[in-house]
């Protein structure tokens, strides 16, 4: 005997549909959507303090490379150097030498106040 032809079939499956949100859905809903925009907040705030660090951190290493450009340009650089200053009060003259190198960087007259000696220091009177 034959098998007789269906003339309809059912076959449950599941579908992505729009559906309306209840009350309780709509306001959890409501409440992800409030604690999104406040980490979008919180993000923005974060990039900004972030991006503000970044910037301090090339500006200091531009005027770091600005320094080293200008250094091998010159071939030469600012330093601490030892120096001494020579107070000479018969020629009544000031002479600041560097002791590497030997060179006079000032050689001048003194003025009015520094030709003033002490007559005394913490030990007493100074002979002359």
């Amino acid at each position: 005997m034959a098998k007789k032809k269906l003339a309809k079939t059912e076959k449950p499956y599941t579908d992505t549909l729009m559906v309306q949100l209840t009350d309780e859905e709509m306001i959890e809903t409501a409440e992800g959507l409030a604690r999104a925009l406040d980490s979008i907040g919180d993000l923005e705030q974060e990039k900004k303090a972030y991006d503000a660090e970044i910037k301090a951190q090339i500006e200091h290493k531009e005027a770091e490379a600005r320094e080293l450009t200008a250094m091998v340009r010159n071939k030469r650089k600012i330093a601490k150097v030892d120096c001494v200053e020579i107070r000479n009060y018969t020629t009544g003259r000031i002479k600041k030498v560097r002791k590497d190198t030997g060179e006079t960087l000032i050689d001048r007259e003194m003025n009015h106040d520094e030709k003033q000696q002490k007559l005394c220091d913490q030990e007493g009177p100074i002979d002359e």
